[in-house]
């Protein structure tokens, strides 16, 4: 007996083969000799007061402070934190302890995207010149905001601390 199953032929395999190169990102022609790869930061779109850019040399509580003071003393109604390939997880941390320490008042918006960082190759052979290299990396950007209630009930509190407690007597003789 037969099975069902379809025959594999040469020309199938082939195009299977080749179909699965064109996804693959294609290398530099000297990528195989002795090399030295040198990161070129990310082009970043001109930063907002608001956004925070996560890197891996500086500390998470200080980007929670700078996240705080936006959000409470600078009152922004909103801070982003980014975060690039191997930040992500500091992004995170940073977002969820600054939603952490705000008891519940602050909602989180995540969103991920895929950021093409391009890399320059220098050979040890001084004949050959540098070459770029563009790979992929992902990127998150958290965005922190007020609940829309907080903002109201802040709003309240700082107009019920303007009012003095005289002219509250005043405001109901006049009716």
């Amino acid at each position: 007996m037969s099975s069902a199953s379809p025959a594999t032929t040469p020309e199938t395999a082939h195009s299977a083969r080749t179909a699965a190169k064109v996804f693959k990102r294609p290398r530099p022609p000297n990528e195989d000799k002795d090399h030295k790869r040198i990161k070129k930061n990310p082009v970043k779109p001109s930063p907002k007061p608001n956004d925070i850019y996560v890197t891996s040399r500086t500390n998470v509580r200080a980007y929670v402070a700078r996240a705080v003071k936006l959000l409470e003393e600078m009152q922004e109604p909103y801070v982003t934190v980014h975060g690039l390939g191997k930040c992500i997880h500091k992004a995170v941390m940073v977002a969820t302890s600054v939603e952490r320490q705000s008891l519940g008042t602050l909602v989180l918006e995540v969103t991920t995207s895929t950021q093409r960082v391009v890399d320059e190759l220098d050979y040890a052979d001084e004949d050959l010149e540098p070459e770029l290299d563009v790979r992929s990396s992902s990127a998150i950007h958290i965005k922190i905001s007020r609940k829309p209630s907080t903002v109201t009930l802040e709003r309240m509190l700082d107009q019920a601390a303007r009012i003095k407690p005289g002219d509250e007597d005043e405001d109901k003789m006049d009716e």
